[in-house]
């Protein structure tokens, strides 16, 4: 079944860098899907793609573009073990990663600011949500929005080395700004392993 995700891509004057040091520490993955900032989980679509792109146009009619800005290399495993240290008691998603966390990470850009990206992320979601089928549907925490981290990805299976050194390579992006200028709507077909997009949708 195909596979979709909504994204905002990087200008160019960062783009190219970023993939050569993703091809560094993930060999092939830029060949899959270019760095970019995901604005929905991965969802399913039962309708036709006309449909979709539609729903998507109508509900992206109402966004503006806005300054982002680069923050900082962080790491999803990393800031999810200092939090369970004071919150395994919620019994939640935290005390789950605790549990399963390993010497794996997944090493990001951050970027801020949160809120406007969310805005995207909730009027984005709530749009295709009556049929689309999300792959976060099942867990338990789903409907938290601060659950949501506006980010791009560097390294999927990263070691503590890998994170020194990307804050190394990545230094120089800290403080980049730039404004999103598109939606993209992407596909993976089953079975296949490179995304492709479907449409763009200017803000």
């Amino acid at each position: 079944m195909t596979r979709y995700i909504l994204v905002a891509f990087l200008p160019d004057t960062i783009n190219y860098t970023l993939r050569a040091i993703r091809e560094q520490f993930e060999p092939g993955v830029s060949q899959k899907i270019a760095p970019h900032i995901s604005l929905t989980y991965p969802f399913w679509w039962p309708g036709k793609e006309e449909e979709l792109i539609k729903k998507i146009a109508k509900a992206g009619s109402a966004l503006k573009s806005f300054q982002a800005e680069v923050s900082e290399v962080k790491s999803f495993s990393r800031e999810v073990k200092s939090q369970c240290v004071k919150l395994t008691h919620t019994g939640g998603v935290l005390g789950r990663h605790l549990r399963y966390a390993g010497e794996k990470m997944v090493i990001f850009l951050s970027v801020l600011p949160k809120e406007p990206f969310l805005v995207f992320h909730n009027k984005l979601t709530f749009a295709l949500k009556t049929r689309a089928r999300f792959i976060t549907d099942n867990l338990p925490d789903k409907k938290l929005p601060e659950n949501y981290t506006p980010h791009i990805t560097l390294a999927i299976k990263g070691t503590d080395k890998d994170f020194i050194r990307l804050q190394e390579l990545c230094a120089r992006f800290i403080g980049y700004s730039f404004f999103p200028e598109s939606i993209f709507l992407l596909k993976r077909k089953e079975k296949e392993q490179n995304w492709s997009v479907v449409s763009e949708f200017k803000l």
